[in-house]
């Protein structure tokens, strides 16, 4: 059985400071969108994000995807070593009936509270 291609896409996050209840960095909001390659939706799979950092990957968190393929996470927390991240990554493993992706996305750090 062949597998339908997948494309992931990443869009840009923020690493923000949270002042209560306790100083923390974190991202209010990240998304990926999943998509065969003829760019239809894949509903109901998980996406892993991943900010890669001088001391190895951090696991940001797993969402699953949407009726827009669109998985997102929320007020994920940011070690204060991981703060001066570019980048992060979306990443859907692939299945049986679906091959795996992984795309890239911007983190931009703004350092003031938010």
């Amino acid at each position: 059985m062949n597998r339908t291609p997948t494309t992931l896409t990443a869009q840009p996050g923020t690493i923000r400071l949270r002042l209560t209840p306790l100083p923390e960095f974190y991202i209010p909001t990240l998304s990926a969108t999943l998509t065969t390659i003829s760019g239809m939706p894949v509903a109901g799979q998980p996406v892993t994000f991943t900010a890669t950092t001088l001391f190895g990957p951090v696991n940001l968190g797993t969402a699953v995807t949407d009726a827009n393929g669109t998985a997102t996470i929320h007020n994920a927390i940011v070690p204060v070593f991981a703060i001066a991240t570019p980048f992060y990554s979306a990443t859907f493993a692939g299945t049986a009936c679906y091959t795996a992706a992984t795309a890239h996305g911007i983190l931009l750090f703004i350092p003031l509270p938010g």
